[in-house]
């Protein structure tokens, strides 16, 4: 792939329409703006760290669709290959009793993931922290975390510090675990 990764080749374009296509109408939680600003940043994020893996940064721009639309596992296999299908369904949460046990049961499958699945969901946690400290910046942590309902700042912090963690022993020393890190790390300072 040359040139810049979101732009660089027909299959990442029709990922992208495909994305907005799926979740137009949607704003992004406590915001006016689309929803799919979220996967586009997550494929970014991929781009940046692994540009060469055209199907993860396809799953990237996709990762939330099964999940929050009515787009199904055969829908994106047919358009865009199992491979990219299969990472999708990877990171897709299914809906737990609550709040906490929907974020452990996602947990406990990462554990046994692929590496790339690992990385995706590594990524899209990377997003939600980038817009969580933006968010934050703007408009204060107690109007940021207003958001979260059904969560705390504990829980929040709990959550993207496990996937870092999981991550690091799952993927070593990667880049983008040390940014993940370094990130969780200033968000949520440890005693």
């Amino acid at each position: 792939m040359t040139g810049h990764p979101l732009r660089s080749s027909p299959r990442l374009t029709l990922a992208r329409a495909f994305a907005a296509r799926s979740h137009k109408g949607f704003p992004r939680k406590g915001t006016n703006f689309p929803y799919v600003v979220h996967p586009l940043e997550v494929a970014r994020i991929i781009a940046k760290y692994y540009p060469a893996k055209e199907d993860l940064i396809i799953a990237a721009l996709l990762h939330d669709t099964i999940e929050d639309t009515p787009v199904t596992a055969s829908e994106i296999s047919v358009a865009f290959g199992s491979q990219v299908a299969a990472l999708v369904v990877g990171v897709t949460s299914s809906r737990g009793t609550s709040w906490r046990a929907t974020r452990s049961a996602t947990l406990a499958k990462l554990a046994g993931a692929s590496p790339d699945v690992v990385r995706l969901k590594l990524a899209d946690s990377l997003s939600n922290i980038l817009s969580l400290r933006r968010d934050i910046r703007a408009h204060g942590a107690s109007a940021c975390y207003a958001k979260f309902k059904s969560s705390s700042p504990a829980d929040i912090a709990w959550y993207h510090s496990s996937i870092g963690e999981l991550a690091a022993r799952r993927l070593g020393p990667e880049p983008m675990v040390a940014e993940h890190r370094a990130l969780v790390a200033a968000l949520w300072p440890t005693k």
